[in-house]
């Protein structure tokens, strides 16, 4: 008998071997225009924009079995600091059917500010939104809820993660700007290093609270800048791994699965990856070599990704299976393994692209 698509997954986490490899495009934007409304009403309409991911996993043949199941406003106004929320960061919130853009200058920290907000905490740094906006998350937290009950308990499919995190240094690249966060990585890394342990215990707690609000036992946590495309393995080590390494385990004494969304090049740091908790991690990969992680790690943690993202928009659907197949066949080999893209599909990717990739893993991925 078929397993359900949260089966499907849950034994891809495990690294072991599902009916066939389950297929995640990671699909946000491209809801709202495949749905017919708005961008700005998917991200401030909460019943609009949960219809549109219903009715677009319909359009799909419900066979995407890993997915995005809330509005955007959920990352947008957090009362956590993020590089996706507006409390935090200036974020140009969309009208119409335009994206959300942040705007990274003038940064919110100046240098003044790490003892600032260790002293007061960061509601120092607040940005002015409307009051409104910054409740909306915290009202709505039951109907996110209730929403992801009815994807895993009636539809059988795995929402995406519970809420978001980063590790320290991650958001401090966000909060100083790059350009300021790479002199002190070389001026003052002790600072940096303070910091980090005070955003330690609230992130892990932070993540913890997410969980049992929304109801998802994953974790989404972002990293982007402290990969190999921006800094070195041994500056990774020192201000990055021990935090990072520390919100993993903590999460996996809770029995909770770390998505680990990493953009950019990451393949540099796949030798730390391999002290993570084993059956506990998703390597979501954008960038960085799939084919080499599923050699270093393919034994510890599930694999997801990675075909481009300009494949997905500018492609054919035949270019998309070659290269879904790929994938499939090397990094599915022995189970553990979900099928997706390198980060988002594009908002407006042809329909018949993303169809191609779930036919793939119909077609290919059957163990």
């Amino acid at each position: 008998m078929p397993m359900t698509s949260i089966e499907r997954v849950r034994a891809a986490i495990n690294l072991e071997k599902p009916d066939r490899v389950p297929v995640a495009p990671l699909m946000e934007w491209y809801f709202p225009v495949q749905a017919g409304i708005t961008t700005k009403e998917f991200m401030f309409d909460f019943d609009k924009a949960c219809d549109a991911i219903v009715r677009v996993w319909e359009k799909h043949g419900k066979d995407v079995d890993y997915i995005v199941t809330f509005p955007y406003k959920f990352l947008h106004y957090l009362p956590f600091p993020t590089s996706h929320c507006a409390l935090f960061f200036n974020w140009v919130i969309p009208d119409g059917n335009d994206l959300p853009q942040i705007r990274e200058y003038p940064p919110l920290m100046q240098f003044e500010d790490y003892d600032r907000i260790m002293e007061k905490g960061w509601v120092e740094l607040l940005r002015r939104i409307p009051v409104e906006h910054a409740l909306e998350p915290l009202q709505e937290i039951e109907k996110l809820r209730r929403v992801n009950m009815e994807w895993q308990e009636v539809r059988k499919v795995q929402p995406v993660a519970s809420c978001y995190v980063m590790p320290p240094a991650e958001l401090l690249s966000y909060a100083r700007g790059l350009q300021n966060f790479t002199m002190d990585m070389y001026r003052h890394k002790e600072k940096i290093l303070e910091f980090s342990e005070f955003m330690l215990p609230g992130t892990i707690e932070w993540a913890l609270a997410g969980c049992a609000a929304a109801g998802v036992n994953i974790v989404f946590i972002y990293g982007g800048r402290m990969s190999g495309s921006f800094i070195s393995s041994k500056m990774f080590e020192e201000i990055c791994w021990p935090y990072l390494k520390r919100i993993v385990d903590a999460l996996a004494e809770h029995n909770i699965i770390s998505l680990l969304h990493f953009d950019t090049d990451w393949a540099p740091m796949y030798q730390y990856f391999k002290e993570l908790p084993k059956g506990k991690c998703i390597l979501e990969l954008e960038r960085s070599d799939i084919f080499k992680a599923k050699e270093m790690l393919g034994d510890r943690m599930c694999l997801m990704g990675n075909v481009d993202s300009s494949i997905m928009r500018y492609g054919k659907p035949e270019d998309i299976k070659k290269e879904c197949k790929k994938l499939i066949e090397v990094c599915g080999e022995g189970g553990g393994f979900i099928l997706s893209t390198g980060c988002e599909v594009p908002l407006d990717t042809p329909f018949e692209n993303v169809q191609a990739m779930i036919d793939a893993a119909k077609e290919y991925g059957v163990y």
